[in-house]
């Protein structure tokens, strides 16, 4: 029985491990298909080209929504990377919840933020 107890946990997956892997990843959910569409949207309106999260650190995310840069705090469970939502996160109310995909990215809800290095519409 002992056996049995000890391989069940031995075989359980350690969530803050993949929370130091991400240290220093960069996700950007676009909201445009082109860098041109971008740029013509910029022109009429200031307005980002994305949504860009960074993981700092084991446990400190920076994520900006709109125009307003978030300082959080995240943690790993069953595969997915929660953004906790603070009294000053003014754009979520809620803690973000997103699913780490196979490939590397993230999806929030309906939405891809994939991982970037440099320049996302690369």
């Amino acid at each position: 029985m002992l056996f049995i107890i000890i391989s069940i946990l031995g075989c359980s997956k350690d969530d803050s491990s993949n929370e130091t892997i991400l240290v220093g990843n960069k996700y950007a959910n676009l909201l445009f298909e082109t860098r041109r569409e971008c740029e013509e949207a910029q022109e009429l309106y200031f307005i980002n080209c994305a949504q860009v999260m960074e993981i700092i650190n084991e446990s400190e995310v920076e994520i900006y929504l709109t125009d307003i840069l978030y300082r959080t705090n995240f943690y790993i469970k069953n595969n997915n990377l929660i953004v906790e939502s603070t009294s000053s996160t003014y754009e979520f109310s809620e803690d973000l919840v997103f699913q780490i995909l196979e490939n590397g990215d993230l999806k929030l809800e309906e939405e891809t933020w994939i991982k970037f290095e440099g320049d996302f519409y690369e």
